[in-house]
Protein backbone atom coordinates (compact mmCIF):
# COMPACT_ATOMS: atom_id res chain seq x y z
CA UNK A 1 0.00 0.00 0.00
CA UNK A 2 1.02 3.43 0.03
CA UNK A 3 2.57 3.91 3.24
CA UNK A 4 4.92 0.33 2.48
CA UNK A 5 6.24 2.40 -0.72
CA UNK A 6 7.00 5.41 1.65
CA UNK A 7 8.81 2.97 4.04
CA UNK A 8 10.53 2.06 1.11
CA UNK A 9 11.53 5.18 -0.10
CA UNK A 10 12.72 6.79 2.96
CA UNK A 11 15.08 3.48 3.63
CA UNK A 12 16.44 3.81 -0.08
CA UNK A 13 17.18 7.69 0.57
CA UNK A 14 19.08 6.12 3.86
CA UNK A 15 20.97 4.44 2.20
CA UNK A 16 21.73 6.32 -0.27
CA UNK A 17 22.77 9.21 2.28
CA UNK A 18 24.36 6.80 5.15
CA UNK A 19 28.08 8.16 5.83
CA UNK A 20 27.43 11.52 4.80
CA UNK A 21 28.49 13.21 7.96
CA UNK A 22 29.68 16.33 6.26
CA UNK A 23 26.42 17.04 4.96
CA UNK A 24 24.09 15.83 7.88
CA UNK A 25 20.80 17.59 7.98
CA UNK A 26 20.60 19.19 11.56
CA UNK A 27 16.96 19.75 13.06
CA UNK A 28 15.47 21.88 15.81
CA UNK A 29 13.97 20.65 18.93
CA UNK A 30 10.22 21.59 17.23
CA UNK A 31 10.85 19.37 14.54
CA UNK A 32 12.52 16.43 16.81
CA UNK A 33 8.93 16.35 18.76
CA UNK A 34 7.21 16.60 15.35
CA UNK A 35 9.01 13.17 14.68
CA UNK A 36 8.95 11.62 17.61
CA UNK A 37 5.79 12.73 18.68
CA UNK A 38 6.66 13.66 22.01
CA UNK A 39 4.41 16.92 23.55
CA UNK A 40 7.01 19.09 25.41
CA UNK A 41 10.64 19.94 24.75
CA UNK A 42 10.64 19.29 29.05
CA UNK A 43 10.19 15.47 28.20
CA UNK A 44 12.77 15.76 25.33
CA UNK A 45 15.73 16.76 27.92
CA UNK A 46 14.70 14.38 30.32
CA UNK A 47 14.99 11.61 27.71
CA UNK A 48 18.30 13.17 26.21
CA UNK A 49 19.51 13.58 30.30
CA UNK A 50 18.58 9.61 30.99
CA UNK A 51 20.88 8.85 27.80
CA UNK A 52 17.57 6.98 26.27
CA UNK A 53 17.43 9.68 23.36
CA UNK A 54 20.33 11.29 21.23
CA UNK A 55 22.04 14.21 22.38
CA UNK A 56 21.29 17.59 20.18
CA UNK A 57 24.97 19.46 18.89
CA UNK A 58 26.00 22.55 20.40
CA UNK A 59 26.13 25.23 17.85
CA UNK A 60 27.48 29.08 18.15
CA UNK A 61 25.43 30.98 20.50
CA UNK A 62 22.70 29.04 22.49
CA UNK A 63 21.44 27.12 19.56
CA UNK A 64 21.41 23.22 19.63
CA UNK A 65 20.38 21.00 17.08
CA UNK A 66 19.85 17.43 17.05
CA UNK A 67 21.29 15.00 13.58
CA UNK A 68 18.32 13.97 11.85
CA UNK A 69 19.76 10.81 11.29
CA UNK A 70 20.28 9.93 14.36
CA UNK A 71 16.62 11.14 15.78
CA UNK A 72 15.76 8.51 12.66
CA UNK A 73 18.11 5.81 13.84
CA UNK A 74 16.53 6.37 17.16
CA UNK A 75 12.74 5.84 15.92
CA UNK A 76 14.05 2.67 13.66
CA UNK A 77 15.57 0.88 16.97
CA UNK A 78 12.79 1.84 19.56
CA UNK A 79 10.41 -1.62 20.61
CA UNK A 80 7.65 -2.12 18.59
CA UNK A 81 4.56 -2.31 20.67
CA UNK A 82 2.91 -5.46 20.05
CA UNK A 83 -0.71 -6.98 21.14
CA UNK A 84 -1.65 -10.35 21.76
CA UNK A 85 -4.69 -12.03 20.72
CA UNK A 86 -7.45 -12.28 23.30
Amino acid sequence: DGWCSLCAWWRLKNSINSGVNAMAKLITAQQVLELTGYRSRTTLWRKVRAKVFPAPVKLPGDAVRWREQEVQDWIEEAPRQTYTQS
